[in-house]
């Protein structure tokens, strides 16, 4: 009740289109991230690093690895309530921008300010599925929410190599 009011988008940055690429996309990354759970063991691995520099992402298991490329999406702040997209991010490499980039592309041809403003209000909830339009717009295989200390940092995988 107390403390820093947290805001929602304005109802204009909703249009009908983006709720329902949202609605649409949002079912899609439920599906690759449950094959991505079967096939890899996303979510089960006992830790996660990045190598951002680099573009990669790896998951490491008691007996394994798997490693790929991986493209930040955006990072959702508890703090202060906001999405930032990773393109407007300055401090990621360019490199791992690509689908957030393709992602304020497509919100600028289309009209859809949500995906085409640098920082936005946003709920946990907004911020996953900005997230999952990232992952269908770009043809991305999954996404992993990693936590922060602040909230969370969304990331966008393909494939992986399984590595002893």
């Amino acid at each position: 009740m107390f403390g820093k009011k947290r805001s929602s988008p304005p109802p204009s940055l909703l249009t009908p289109d983006l709720i329902q690429l949202i609605v649409e996309s949002s079912g899609e990354l439920r599906a690759k991230n449950a094959t991505a759970t079967e096939t890899w063991g996303i979510g089960t691995a006992d830790r996660w690093s990045a190598d951002l520099s680099a573009g990669s992402i790896t998951f490491h298991f008691a007996d394994h690895s798997i490693s790929g490329p991986v493209e930040v999406l955006g990072t959702w702040s508890s703090t202060s309530g906001t999405w930032l997209w990773a393109w407007a991010n300055e401090t990621l490499p360019l490199g791992v921008t690509g689908a957030s980039t393709a992602t304020k592309s497509y919100g600028d041809a289309h009209q859809m300010e949500a995906l085409s403003a640098r920082k936005l209000d946003a709920t946990e909830s907004l911020a996953e599925d900005l997230a999952s339009v990232t992952v269908e717009l770009s043809g991305l295989a999954g996404m992993y929410r990693a936590p922060t200390d602040s909230g969370y940092l969304f990331l966008g995988f393909s494939t992986f190599e399984k590595s002893p």
